[in-house]
């Protein structure tokens, strides 16, 4: 048997068996790790999402991203849409102490889904940012912890690119 340079185990001085094992072992440990990441990834931005309608400005939000935001716990369920470094995002019952236009969270009975109407940036101006043609897209959610100061959830919702 070959040791780790093509030579015989025994007369290889670079062959250590405990240290190859090792690293073998961190290095399949890792892909592990790495592949489960990846899914891990790929599974919460299929399931957090929103569908941006550029025809009446209207977000609907994914099943999960309701159970996370959980509107019927909350006293008010007021949205502020604002524009992040590159990225737009959203946020739920903001502390603001100037005047700004605020959506309200909404159940629509007929099609049987939860949103809001976005008109500060208008869904178009979001659109026209992104470069997107169509009038209606899915665009995955990130939720981002924030401070206790920005709003009473502490949390903020990323709109990702498509």
């Amino acid at each position: 048997m070959s040791g780790c340079c093509g030579i015989r185990q025994d007369k290889c001085n670079n062959y250590n068996e405990g240290t190859m094992t090792k690293d073998l072992f961190r290095a399949m440990k890792r892909r592990i790790m790495m592949a489960l990441l990846r899914r891990w990834r790929w599974l919460r931005h299929r399931l957090l999402y929103v569908i941006a309608d550029a025809t009446d400005n209207s977000v609907t939000m994914s099943r999960a991203l309701v159970d996370i935001i959980d509107p019927l716990s909350l006293d008010e369920t007021k949205v502020m849409v604002f524009r992040k470094g590159g990225e737009y995002a959203f946020i739920v019952n903001p502390i603001v102490e100037c005047e700004t236009h605020y959506a309200d969270i909404q159940y629509n009975q007929k099609h049987r889904c939860v949103g809001f109407e976005c008109l500060v940036p208008t869904v178009n101006r979001i659109f026209y940012d992104y470069g997107i043609k169509h009038l209606k897209v899915k665009l995955s959610v990130e939720p981002i912890e924030c401070s206790d100061k920005l709003s009473k959830t502490k949390r903020f919702y990323i709109l990702l690119r498509p």
